[in-house]
């Protein structure tokens, strides 16, 4: 799995499914709002904070309309040696526009 639809993460979250979930915007427009569960892990040093993701498990990355963390993903997918890590399609965006529209965006 390369990436993943808002409304099946919504599901896992809700399921309380064993993942972990990666924003990778700056701290500042993670304390505004944030995917339950998500921990903050900003696009500048997540290369350096490879230790803190769990690759056993599914990863989800994202950040506000997923075209870094696309590139994220491939590039963890590779350093980690796994196919665990996916991308959430759309971002935070994806999120607002299927999940939660009433979401403070942007």
């Amino acid at each position: 799995m390369r990436s993943i639809s808002a409304i099946l993460l919504k599901e896992m979250i809700d399921k309380e499914a064993p993942i972990q979930v990666i924003d990778m915007r700056e701290p500042d427009q993670y304390e505004c709002y944030h995917i339950t569960t998500s921990i903050n892990i900003p696009l500048n040093i997540i290369k350096n904070k490879t230790d803190f993701i769990r690759p056993k498990r599914l990863v989800i990355v994202y950040c506000s309309f997923g075209a870094k963390s696309e590139y994220m993903a491939d590039y963890l997918r590779e350093t980690l040696n796994t196919r665990n890590i996916c991308f959430l399609e759309g971002g935070l965006y994806g999120w607002y526009k299927d999940v939660d529209p009433s979401a403070p965006i942007f």
